[in-house]
């Protein structure tokens, strides 16, 4: 199974490669911004059309689209700095407090 920090660190290096392949890449923090809205966008329609529609996505839709949002939310937390498994502990050991759960990370 992969960490979350492996996932940002692999994620890392695919943001330098797609900025060596591709003039186009992203630069600012506004336009991870942006593909993230598309993707989550992406992902609704996937889930409007099997929830709503009631129409079977195309094998590997719903799973693409998923991590497509993945990788927008680490790209983000790397440009900031942020350190999502450190965070994700964090909040998991708030959620316990807060709601007297026994979340076990």
């Amino acid at each position: 199974m992969i960490s979350i920090k492996n996932s940002q660190d692999i994620a890392k290096n695919a943001r330098g490669a797609f900025d060596k392949k591709f003039s186009n890449t992203f630069k600012t923090p506004q336009d991870f911004l942006v593909d993230l809205t598309e993707e989550v966008g992406e992902l609704t329609k996937v889930i409007s059309d099997k929830e709503i529609r009631k129409q079977q996505p195309r094998e590997g839709d719903l799973e693409g689209e998923l991590i497509d949002v993945y990788m927008d939310l680490l790209w983000l937390a790397n440009h900031y700095g942020v350190d999502l498994e450190k965070e994700f502990i964090n909040k998991i050991n708030k959620w316990n407090k807060r709601y007297d759960f026994n979340l076990k990370i």
